[in-house]
């Protein structure tokens, strides 16, 4: 009987996490069955400002997603999955590690680029299996020494933060390969990092590249904050990223979602009228392939929601406006 009560908590559990997912149109899940089994969940750009309870149901899970949403904690039952191996929290709104990612001692990668994050509490040193850790674009001036007992840790991003120092321990950080230090407050290069014995890739200074392509990023969580900042330290507004999958190129101002986003760009000097060409994806019994169409698009001629299509209407306006003067 027991065991009979447990069973049907579990299946009521699993009917609520699919109705609640279903919402956002995850195509791999056919029925609520599939909860049980489902080993990755990405949803993003959702506006989602809670995870329910009853996520800890998909027992299974190693990969979590949530990146690019409106997130300022997780629930405590996140713990209760037992082969979760990265968890996505990057362009959320949390002003601090949640304590629950701290008793997650499967993780393996876990990424908090683009939050509020302040504090990096001490029980860091719980998550011993970490191997990459992205703090990247938060408000973090100092780390605690227990950082350094994350033996297994490879790569760290600390890029756009507050950091004018770094602890003693950070030279127990022995299999750390990869190190992302820029736009911090370091008056020079600290030099502890020259005590790491497997440093390989060490960046302290703006890569132009990097920096281009992080604007872009932050374009498309909405950020105005950081997206302001990367324009002051010299980001191009009118970068073109080849490396976004299946397209031809990007740029800031293709993919900006917001008229306040869509301001700062073109006062920043962002074209609108830069073309790009259009490419369909048809799917094949070998999967997607992309073609070409021979037709071309600009910011301008896109469609766009029509909030922005009257904003765009306006700025045509007042464009017209200046040329007759």
């Amino acid at each position: 009987m027991i065991f009979w009560v447990g069973s049907g908590s579990k299946k009521r559990k699993r009917r609520r996490l699919f109705s609640w997912i279903s919402k956002y149109r995850i195509d791999s899940l056919k029925d609520d069955s599939a909860i049980s089994s489902i080993t990755q969940l990405k949803i993003n750009h959702k506006q989602i400002d809670k995870i329910p309870a009853y996520i800890d149901c998909a027992e299974k899970i190693e990969i979590l997603d949530f990146s690019y949403n409106q997130l300022t904690d997780l629930p405590d039952e996140i713990a209760n999955l037992k082969h979760l191996r990265e968890l996505h929290l990057g362009f959320n709104k949390l002003k601090r590690i949640p304590k629950v990612v701290y008793k997650i001692t499967t993780l393996e990668v876990l990424t908090l680029e683009a939050n509020e994050i302040q504090i990096i509490d001490n029980e860091i040193a719980n998550l011993t299996n970490l191997k990459v850790l992205n703090l990247m674009a938060n408000q973090i001036s100092m780390l605690p020494d227990s950082i350094g007992k994350l033996k297994n840790l490879n790569r760290l991003i600390l890029s756009i933060n507050q950091l004018s120092s770094l602890p003693s321990s950070f030279t127990e950080l022995k299999n750390l390969k990869t190190l992302e230090l820029w736009m911090n407050k370091f008056d020079e290069l600290p030099e502890i990092v020259k005590n790491l014995p497997s440093i390989k890739n060490f960046h302290s200074i703006l890569d132009p590249d990097q920096l281009n392509k992080t604007l872009i990023w932050a374009v498309i969580g909405d950020n105005i904050h950081l997206a302001d900042k990367l324009i002051a330290r010299g980001a191009d507004v009118n970068y073109k990223d080849r490396s976004i999958e299946n397209a031809i190129f990007t740029t800031p101002l293709f993919e900006a979602k917001s008229i306040n986003m869509i301001t700062l760009l073109l006062t920043m000097g962002a074209d609108p009228f830069v073309e790009r060409e259009i490419i369909k994806r048809v799917k094949t019994k070998n999967g997607e392939v992309v073609k070409m169409t021979g037709k071309f698009e600009s910011f301008m001629s896109m469609k766009h929601p029509k909030e922005i299509e009257k904003y765009k209407q306006a700025y045509l306006k007042t464009l017209k406006m200046i040329e007759k003067k």
